[in-house]
């Protein structure tokens, strides 16, 4: 996936920032949906597993922060879906895709971080890390060949 984003026409800045996101370049929202595919800003968070405001539910139940890794790669399946143009920012509104956890507005999680986050869980289990609740079904194995981050801990 890292190797996609290199060699993609579109362009893909990593910068710090005071939380961690992404955002397709400017022009490039309906790109980023329609299968044309577009550029993002990356925005890091300095030390991210340090921000309490950052902690994410695990399968267990109990609430912890990811580390500085996870966020990474949380951060680049995001921007490898809006080069591939697939960002799907449909909700729905009942089973498995409507978590505890809801953001801030109360409505639903949107599928780009359902399916962002189990493609994240992938990540995890490669690095020995404890999977984040699931919010959908598992991706079929096709999908999960798309995965190929390597990170190594320190």
């Amino acid at each position: 996936m890292v190797g996609e984003l290199i060699e993609s026409t579109n362009t893909h800045s990593i910068f710090e920032g005071n939380t961690s996101s992404v955002k397709p370049i400017i022009g490039g929202e309906e790109e980023a949906e329609n299968g044309k595919g577009t550029g993002t800003i990356i925005m890091i968070e300095q030390n991210p597993s340090e921000n309490p405001n950052a902690n994410a539910m695990m399968e267990n139940g109990e609430f912890e922060s990811s580390p500085n890794e996870i966020v990474l790669g949380h951060e680049l399946i995001h921007s490898s879906h809006h080069d591939q143009g697939i960002v799907d920012k449909t909700r729905e509104i009942d089973g498995d895709n409507y978590p505890p956890e809801k953001p801030g507005n109360h409505e639903p999680l949107m599928n780009e971080e359902i399916n962002t986050r189990n493609k994240e869980n992938i990540l995890r289990k490669e690095q020995g890390y404890v999977n984040r609740r699931r919010v959908s079904v598992p991706f079929s194995p096709e999908e999960i060949q798309g995965i190929e981050i390597r990170m190594q801990r320190n």
